[in-house]
């Protein structure tokens, strides 16, 4: 309870008749050995019995500005509950009850626990209740505790939806025109996500990224059936890319396994871009006969070597 400091006046001031507490009064008193220019009397508050006074000040004084100081005090019912509070740890309540045996009128005193806390075996004592572990939340997927509450949260592909105890999909795939975080293709599924690619290409390593299935010069193929094999089980194939189909050779154009090759007609000799001839003595004449030769058996070994090559 605080008290409050005598003010010092330049001339006695006039306050209204003060407040007064519900279940209280107060009493005028004389201030001891006032000076010159203070108030000589100031009031006291007290509490008809079976209460006590809290929360302001047990005296106030009148003021210059017509006011009286301090905080008007509230008068609090005497109960087992107001001496440290009942030994309750949280919440304290009393009820009275007639013991026939002695006659008399008793109280009784109880503890009881705010929410989210549970009362211990001494009857006093409240602790964090675990809504988690005795199941007494509304989490979806994960309820994590904490003290006097709790709260929900998602697993990972999942977020939380408005009312904060369940979760909705997470899509992965809705950012960057549908691709999310996938190169060619991305497939949305409740909390997760797949990449994929388009025909001829298959998934790298880092699950994002496609790579072709082929190894170059060569494209995959239809579905075909293999030997000895059902119908079930098909075997894509990769088949040789004819440059020659698309390529402008000057002279020649000769398709290879995975690549092709121009040859000049004789007189002429093939210039540094592999496409064009230029007329002049070719001292290499016999030699690319014989290239040409050998090109020409390769050729049709790449026509054996593509019906067995997969991929």
């Amino acid at each position: 309870m605080n008290t409050a400091s005598k003010p010092s006046l330049s001339r006695r001031p006039v306050c209204l008749y003060p407040p007064v507490p519900a279940h209280g009064t107060f009493y005028f008193r004389n201030v001891e050995n006032p000076g010159p220019r203070e108030y000589k009397h100031y009031i006291q508050y007290a509490c008809y019995p079976g209460y006590t006074l809290a929360h302001g000040d047990i005296h106030s004084y009148c003021q210059q500005g017509g006011t009286w100081s301090g905080i008007t005090p509230v008068c609090l019912e005497l109960t087992p509950c107001s001496v440290n509070n009942g030994g309750c740890s949280q919440l304290c309540s009393h009820s009275q009850h007639y013991n026939q045996s002695s006659n008399q009128t008793q109280t009784r005193t109880q503890c009881h626990c705010k929410p989210g806390f549970t009362l211990l075996d001494d009857g006093r004592t409240c602790r964090d209740l675990d809504e988690c572990v005795e199941g007494q939340h509304q989490c979806q997927q994960r309820c994590i505790n904490t003290f006097g509450s709790f709260k929900c949260d998602c697993d990972d592909g999942f977020q939380p939806a408005h009312d904060q105890t369940s979760c909705t999909d997470i899509d992965e795939c809705s950012s960057n025109h549908g691709l999310g975080p996938c190169m060619e293709q991305c497939n949305n599924s409740p909390g997760s996500y797949q990449c994929s690619c388009t025909y001829g290409h298959i998934l790298a390593r880092n699950g994002h990224s496609c790579i072709a299935e082929c190894p170059p010069g060569y494209r995959k193929g239809p579905a075909t059936t293999a030997e000895n094999s059902t119908a079930q089980a098909l075997k894509e194939q990769c088949e040789d890319i004819n440059e020659c189909e698309k390529e402008g050779c000057e002279g020649q154009c000769l398709n290879l396994p995975g690549s092709h090759r121009c040859i000049c007609p004789k007189g002429y000799t093939l210039q540094s871009d592999g496409r064009r001839c230029k007329a002049g003595r070719n001292v290499y004449q016999g030699r690319q006969r014989t290239q040409l030769a050998e090109l020409e058996g390769a050729t049709a070994g790449a026509l054996r070597y593509q019906s067995s090559y997969s991929c």
